[in-house]
């Protein structure tokens, strides 16, 4: 998917939250993806499917560019991320990293 594209795809649910709520709003980033445990990882492997860093840097930078409040999920896991934070498949957050999240999410909202 494009850049372009993706910064569209997220502005629909902002549109619409907007459109239907007055509910404040605060972006989430995706975490950062290492892709050497990701290549490594059995269950992709095969799929034909790669889950790329620079694709979670342009989602982030997207995000990053709309100027509204969000909660930065790669100053709470680094880069490389911290090896804890994401599970053996380099992609998704072990429950040490979902707390993390929510950590971030809970200081940010009440800051």
């Amino acid at each position: 998917m494009s850049a372009p594209e993706t910064a569209a795809n997220l502005a629909e649910p902002r549109r619409m939250a907007e459109e239907g709520t007055q509910a404040s709003w605060v972006w989430i980033t995706p975490p950062p993806v290492d892709e050497e445990r990701e290549r490594a990882y059995p269950n992709y492997r095969n799929t034909g499917r790669r889950w790329r860093a620079d694709d979670a840097a342009a989602v982030r930078a997207a995000i990053l560019a709309r100027q509204e409040p969000v909660v930065d999920l790669t100053a709470v896991f680094g880069t490389p991320s911290t090896t804890d934070l994401l599970g053996e498949d380099g992609v998704h957050p072990t429950p040490t990293g979902h707390r993390a999240i929510v950590r971030a999410v809970v200081e940010f909202l009440t800051s």
